[in-house]
């Protein structure tokens, strides 16, 4: 399924800002930055099985994930500088 090669890059950069770690003068907003990455990939693999499983509910549960923590992603983003 071509959304599972989605997660590919996601995964890549999850690995790389754990590793990289939350910019010291702001910790608490890298951790959440970092964690909302997290929920963002958690949330598409639960569409991916979903949809292998022809499981409408819980591909909708798993859109709706994705959007809240896209949302709070972008918000990190631009508290963090990385967005404008």
């Amino acid at each position: 399924m071509k959304l599972g090669r989605g997660l590919v890059p996601i995964r890549k950069q999850e690995r790389a800002l754990k590793k990289l770690g939350p910019p010291d003068d702001n910790q608490a907003i890298g951790l959440a930055f970092i964690g909302s990455i997290v929920s963002t990939r958690k949330a598409l693999e639960q569409i991916v099985v979903g949809f292998a499983a022809d499981d409408e509910a819980t591909v909708q549960d798993g859109y709706t994930k994705v959007g809240a923590a896209g949302a709070r992603t972008c918000t990190y983003a631009q508290q963090l500088g990385l967005v404008s």
